[in-house]
């Protein structure tokens, strides 16, 4: 049974944005997460996921499917396995969240046919997979080890959907590629190979993006002999005759750090990241210097290039979202982040792996129009985690209306102004969730520290995860929240 735990209303005269927030829970319900996952929050038919994945040395790709349904009732959670062909081995290779439907993407090598094969299963409802394969494309391969790498994206209104294809490593030649869009029935609206103009790589760094009305960009990592790498981005029309190249373009002695990307209310793309100044683009020392924006559309026009420095250098800056508020501005919600992976013999001499991770203060940069960063606000939060991908610790944002709203825990006492020295032991270690709501010109317009919760606090009912947020309206977003090893839906109602 729901139970509404907190109505928090501020009115103030003569603002416009909303000023009740309200928290509801759903159902507890026993969980077995997968350690340290990377997560991703969708809807389909009404329902709502979250697709944890994670790769460990010990488990090699584990993969698990959350439901909750429109009612935010308990609907699945369940793991996901590659279904083998026979005498053949089988790789994940990612998830479509299509129209109405869900499907698991895996590629198979077969020595005998000299060929990659790329296949599909559906996912119904419940998490259920089904035997029973589509193949999707195949392109030609001599051998296992060289057999051609692949990537799949669906688009944000889960009409069309992607696989880039890699092909096989050819030493001395340019690097070719294969792009098949598909429509949200799986059918092939266009395949067609092309050529970068950089000398193949074994192991090549692609991401490809497509946009809601079928046009492709590839964001991709260029290596460059003993430099730091660059990044480019291919702009592929959504009939895939047009094929064109825009990069980001650094004067010395700037290099490229780290980039998160996001599409805008017309199909373009919009790239922002940090740069450095000394070369070695290495969390744990490096400076961030600045940022750069490049914002291009599907025929390959460059809309607006941008680069701005900082007025104070960051350290360790790990770039959660890029959004876009229409056109008119964007933000880049980062965190400082650092994340160790250690090794320990354990049991039977066998190698134990884990991960600690440190996550520090929230920094939101505003960038105006022109891609120019106007203003950074940094918000105060610690935690120290393992083996969970940092999800308590993170930070997340969603545009509603014209307003940034910003979510992540804090210390209960850093929010009600006390000093650690004078704060009762009972409550040094509470966290609450906190909001933050930025205004177009880089401001905080309120903050909301949710004191008195059941969601963390003293009653610690259950604990926020803010990297599972969803924007599912500009009345509503989703979240899981967590409490020992049960799991629940959280909505944060915005009125």
């Amino acid at each position: 049974m729901k139970t509404n735990i907190l109505f928090l209303s501020l009115l103030i005269a003569g603002n416009s944005f909303a000023q009740s927030f309200n928290f509801v829970v759903g159902d507890r319900r026993s969980s077995s997460p997968i350690e340290d996952p990377e997560t991703e929050t969708f809807e389909n038919n009404g329902n709502k996921y979250i697709l944890y994945q994670a790769y460990s040395m010990k488990d090699g790709m584990q993969v698990q499917l959350q439901g909750y349904k429109p009612n935010n009732d308990y609907l699945c959670s369940k793991k996901l396995y590659v279904p083998e062909e026979k005498m053949l081995i089988s790789i994940y290779e990612g998830f479509l969240n299509l129209e109405n439907n869900m499907q698991l993407i895996k590629s198979t090598f077969n020595k005998e046919a000299k060929k990659t094969f790329v296949y599909s299963h559906a996912i119904n409802e419940f998490a259920d997979e089904s035997d029973d394969h589509k193949e999707l494309l195949s392109i030609p391969a001599e051998k296992a080890m060289n057999s051609g790498n692949f990537t799949c994206a669906t688009s944000p209104n889960r009409k069309f959907s992607v696989v880039l294809s890699e092909l096989p490593f050819v030493k001395e030649t340019k690097e070719k590629i294969l792009i098949t869009v598909f429509d949200q029935t799986l059918k092939t609206i266009f395949s067609k190979e092309y050529e970068f103009p950089y000398e193949a790589k074994r192991g090549p760094v692609n991401k490809p993006v497509i946009a809601d009305d079928g046009s492709v960009y590839i964001i991709k990592k260029v290596p460059v002999s003993k430099m730091p790498d660059i990044i480019a981005v291919f702009s592929i029309s959504n009939n895939g005759e047009s094929f064109k190249e825009n990069t980001v373009k650094l004067d010395d002695p700037k290099k490229y750090e780290s980039y998160n990307f996001t599409l805008n209310s017309r199909n373009e793309l919009v790239l922002a990241g940090f740069y450095t100044e000394d070369g070695k683009v290495t969390f744990g020392g490096t400076k961030q210097k600045g940022t750069f924006y490049l914002h291009v559309n599907s025929a390959g026009d460059l809309i607006t290039y941008q680069v701005s420095a900082f007025e104070k250098h960051y350290t360790d800056l790990k770039i959660r979202q890029v959004l876009c508020n229409g056109t008119d501005w964007s933000a880049m919600i980062t965190e400082v982040y650092l994340k160790r992976n250690n090794s320990t013999v354990g049991a039977g001499n066998q190698l134990v792996y884990s991960t600690d991770i440190n996550e520090g203060d929230a920094v939101i940069f505003v960038l105006n129009q022109k891609g120019e960063n106007i203003r950074a606000q940094s918000f105060k939060k610690s935690q120290h985690s393992s083996d969970d991908g940092g999800l308590y610790g993170s930070v997340f944002g969603a545009f509603v209306k014209d307003k940034l709203v910003v979510v992540y825990n804090d210390f209960q006492y850093n929010q009600e102004g006390k000093k650690y020295i004078v704060v009762p032991p009972a409550l040094v270690n509470i966290k609450i969730p906190v909001i933050q709501v930025i205004n177009k010109s880089g401001y905080i317009e309120n903050t909301y520290p949710m004191i008195g919760s059941s969601v963390g606090g003293m009653a610690n009912e259950t604990n926020l995860l803010p990297l599972t947020g969803y924007k599912l309206s500009d009345t509503a977003l989703f979240f899981i929240g967590y409490k020992d090893d049960d799991c629940m839906p959280i909505i944060l109602n915005i009125k």
